[in-house]
């Protein structure tokens, strides 16, 4: 498993006051298998994010990139070492996080712009303003004109911009990103990729992003 640190864009805005650096320590995580074994998924590793800085965890299946990304969310706890956000220790789920999986993590029963706006409201932000800022942030994704469709409405890609929309519209300090492009072809993988760049260029939180 191996940690990509791209340089800051020139010219690109601070966000540190706002995102949280990431401090991983001698992380190990062991799990018991249904024949009471131990399995050992991620051990010692070391690993630090500055706040607002884009790291791509590349490694092959089985490597424990998803753990990884578990303990920093606070689903999982270790078994050994240490993770840090903001210099606080993780004991829990961590505040200010959202997370993009593989899957399509959508409602299936809930239309495009009430998939985006349900963070927002459950955050307490009133409907309305919620609306409007569900809105504004399907149209940054190129979806203004669908938020009355539903996931099954949408092509895989368009789908990702929701999901996208839907994680980065609470302003989040810390974006986990689980192999969000895995399963589109190439083509769309490359548009997304370089969509979520932009945006990430401008809000700037701290990413975790796995990929192979």
């Amino acid at each position: 498993m191996n940690a990509i640190h791209p340089n800051r864009p020139p010219g690109a805005p601070e966000r540190a006051e706002d995102a949280a650096g990431i401090d991983i320590v001698g992380l190990t995580k062991r799990y018991l298998t249904p024949k009471n074994e131990t399995f050992t998924a991620i051990r010692d590793v070391t690993l630090r994010v500055e706040p607002g800085q884009f790291c791509a965890i590349v490694g092959p299946t089985g490597c424990g990139k998803s753990t990884t990304l578990a303990q920093v969310s606070g689903l999982e706890r270790p078994s050994a070492g240490s993770v840090k956000v903001h210099d606080q220790l993780v004991d829990g789920i961590t505040n200010g996080v959202s997370y993009m999986f593989q899957a399509d993590a959508l409602f299936p029963w809930k239309t495009v712009l009430g998939n985006v706006l349900i963070g927002p409201v459950l955050l307490g932000t009133p409907k309305k303003e919620a609306t409007l800022l569900a809105r504004d942030w399907l149209r940054r994704v190129g979806l203004a004109g669908f938020e009355d469709r539903y996931p099954h409405q949408l092509s895989g890609g368009m789908r990702k911009r929701v999901a996208m929309a839907a994680a980065l519209i609470n302003n989040p300090r810390i974006l986990l990103m689980d192999e969000p492009f895995g399963a589109l072809d190439v083509q769309t993988k490359a548009i997304m990729q370089n969509e979520l760049l932009q945006l990430w260029e401008e809000l700037r939180p701290s990413v975790l992003f796995i990929t192979h």
